[in-house]
């Protein structure tokens, strides 16, 4: 259940009511004690905001608000960068000695919240800042498989879930999400056309929400700017040199984005819309001949701390259009950098949740794939990262990437890496 709390920044304070009128108190053990719980806000300096927190764990009793009584909580920690980026802070709740029964608070057993923070795409729309990734395998075994650990996300709190329908989890995760219990309205679920679907569309999504059992899903991408010959038994068809085999005649995707304008959103099949592996070359074509007049909300693209991407990260937020990073830990080679660990080290975190923290204070989602209960878990528990600690890690960046590499011949599934502006 999300639970919106009102705050209201007075310098270094917030205010924070919970909406039925009471105060949302979380406390370690009993008799009132000084609690402490995570949360993250995105707001810009000195300007009243509104946040919405998503718990995965909520505390035991929520207590009468006295009359007339507040509840103030520090924040520990301000960036000096304006605006400032989803930064995650620390609220310190004061204990409840304003309450008129202590005896209430006596053997409460540890109900320390851990919180996902949420951004707002530019059609006020709200994603969990964290999601988890839906890719697995492609063997059948490795499919049906997948079910088993996303419902272990769900249970953990994951309430974000990135698929699409060329990974073929559109299905278990639909009956992951049916077998949870949870209502589907607590639950945000992206999808993405597959690159063999230009020209079909409204075939397209259709297929999707079959697959996933769903009415609607709150997010749609264009999976590739470029477009594949359709086989209805071979989604990957190949040209002579083994790259995937582009359609003839090839489908615009600008062309496609119309269709995904008038197919998808408008018919109410997806609250959002957006693109994925979109660079400044393709995107300056898709907005300049827009003519639909809705603009991508998300570009999921491919990011970590070796590949930082800050012009098009920039082009993107000037233009109101969210970063979504695929691959957002960089595997092996970014978990083990040294900068890295050493960071790591001194917020006695893992890797990572650094990288990860990394992400939301520089207000980009993030989607990994973990299939492990326990680094589920550590996934969604991100830590406070100081603004050093951010940029050291964002000085790490090398142009290096890993989820899509270019073949020997330059290309990255069908186009080469001028095409795609990758370059």
């Amino acid at each position: 259940m999300s639970i919106p709390l009102s705050t209201e920044i007075t310098q270094r304070s917030l205010t924070v009511i919970h909406p039925e009128g009471r105060e949302f108190e979380p406390h370690r053990g009993s008799h009132g004690q000084i609690s402490t719980v995570t949360a993250t806000n995105t707001f810009l300096s000195n300007s009243p905001v509104s946040i919405k927190l998503n718990p995965l764990s909520r505390t035991k009793s929520e207590h009468p608000r006295k009359e007339g009584s507040q509840n103030i909580v520090n924040i520990d920690s301000i960036h000096d960068s304006k605006p400032l980026h989803c930064l995650q802070t620390i609220l310190e709740f004061p204990s409840i000695t304003d309450c008129q029964d202590k005896a209430c608070h006596r053997g409460i057993e540890d109900a320390s919240l851990s919180y996902l923070p949420s951004f707002t795409l530019n059609n006020g729309v709200k994603i969990p800042a964290i999601g988890l990734g839906c890719f697995t395998g492609v063997s059948q075994e490795d499919q049906e498989a997948a079910c088993h650990w996303i419902l272990t996300a769900l249970k953990q709190g994951y309430r974000h879930f990135d698929t699409a329908f060329i990974y073929n989890t559109e299905q278990v995760l639909g009956k992951a999400i049916r077998d949870s219990g949870i209502p589907r309205n607590e639950i945000f679920i992206t999808t993405k056309l597959p690159w063999n679907h230009p020209g079909r569309v409204e075939w397209s999504i259709n297929e999707s929400l079959k697959n996933l059992g769903v009415d609607y899903v709150d997010l749609y991408l264009m999976h590739w700017p470029f477009s594949v010959h359709f086989d209805e038994n071979n989604s990957l068809p190949r040209d002579g040199h083994g790259d995937l085999l582009e359609a003839d005649p090839p489908v615009p995707f600008e062309k496609t984005w119309e269709d995904i304008v008038e197919y998808v959103y408008k018919t109410g099949k997806a609250k959002a819309i957006g693109v994925s592996n979109f660079s400044l070359k393709t995107f300056e074509p898709l907005l300049s001949t827009n003519k639909t007049g809705i603009a991508p909300v998300v570009n999921q693209i491919e990011m970590h701390p070796y590949l930082v991407q800050n012009g098009l990260k920039s082009y993107c937020e000037e233009r109101g259009i969210l970063i979504e990073a695929y691959t957002p830990t960089g595997y092996s080679a970014v978990l083990n950098d040294p900068t890295i660990r050493r960071i790591a080290t001194r917020y006695n975190a893992t890797s990572a949740q650094v990288v990860l923290a990394w992400h939301v204070a520089r207000g980009v989602i993030a989607c990994p794939m973990s299939k492990s209960a326990e680094h589920q878990k550590e996934n969604i528990t991100l830590t406070i990262l100081e603004k050093e600690d951010v940029d050291a890690i964002s000085a790490l960046d090398k142009n290096q990437r890993f989820g899509n590499p270019p073949n020997e011949r330059n290309k990255v599934w069908a186009w080469t890496m001028e095409q795609l502006g990758w370059e």
